[in-house]
């Protein structure tokens, strides 16, 4: 159930909740999309770090706060001490007693629902930070998968049936919304406000591809901050959809002062004049 089947529904639920209601719906034997990885696994949260500044930060990640996300600023040695091997998975879980060290990098309402993770580091030395809310069995399935996660979701997912009619656009950037939280958290410890601004632009834009994820959207990410949509749909109310979509960015940024706005273009001539060149 995405964000605009909640909108018809009249109901409001969770980041968490949405992604747990959805279903896979593309794959193929070379590749999977990243958030019908988190779908189809009921990932609860995700972080690809990369090397930025001669640490260790998120770069890419799905349902990380900003305080997560800043403080995954962290040394070298730290993950060199804990993980001896390349492309292998390790897993640490609370049952363990092995996972303190992680929640260090986790804000407090993060942390506290966070019983088990999985780290994964590629040769390149990027790492993959899988949560779970319960203990995991079996991650056979995770590991065959992490190989061939396509970061774009870039999915063409609109329904086959559709009425030209019926179409409306939307655009969203959150660019303004990235440099607004930054010049907030001045004081942060990361010297980098690109890497910031990167990193806030791709855990929102991951959440909009979770939250719209249903056979009657097509979403496509035009720049590192900007998503357009198109839905199967008519949207009466556009401040209602704004309104239900920054309750449910609370939990990344709780300031009442800063919201993501999104945009409804009209008189697209068609589909291809409206995303550009993809």
């Amino acid at each position: 159930m995405g964000l605009l089947q909640k909108l018809t529904d009249g109901e409001f639920k969770t980041p968490s909740e949405v992604h747990k209601n959805l279903h896979l719906k593309n794959s193929d034997a070379n590749f999977i999309f990243f958030s019908d990885f988190l779908i189809s696994n009921n990932i609860q949260r995700f972080a690809s770090l990369e090397i930025v500044d001669s640490h260790y930060f998120i770069t890419n990640s799905f349902n990380f706060d900003v305080q997560s996300i800043i403080e995954s600023y962290s040394s070298l040695d730290f993950w060199n001490g804990l993980i001896k091997e390349d492309n292998k998975i390790y897993y640490y879980s609370i049952q363990k007693n092995n996972i303190n060290p992680l929640l260090q990098f986790f804000s407090k309402s993060i942390k506290d629902s966070i019983s088990s993770i999985l780290i994964y580091r590629f040769s390149n030395k990027k790492l993959f930070l899988i949560c779970f809310e319960n203990e995991i069995d079996d991650y056979k399935k995770i590991q065959n998968e992490i190989l061939k996660i396509e970061f774009s979701n870039n999915k063409k997912q609109l329904s086959k049936k559709i009425n030209s009619n019926n179409l409306s656009y939307f655009s969203i950037d959150f660019l303004e919304f990235a440099q607004l939280i930054i010049k907030n958290e001045s004081n942060s410890k990361l010297y980098s406000s690109v890497a910031l601004t990167s990193a806030i632009c791709n855990e929102l834009s991951n959440r909009i591809f979770i939250y719209f994820s249903n056979e009657f959207t097509k979403l496509y990410k035009v720049s590192k901050s900007e998503i357009k949509i198109i839905m199967n749909n008519q949207i009466k109310d556009l401040s209602l959809l704004n309104f239900h979509l920054n309750q449910n960015l609370k939990d990344f940024y709780n300031n009442t002062e800063y919201n993501i706005k999104i945009k409804q273009i009209f008189n697209v001539k068609n589909e291809q004049s409206f995303f550009g060149n993809i």
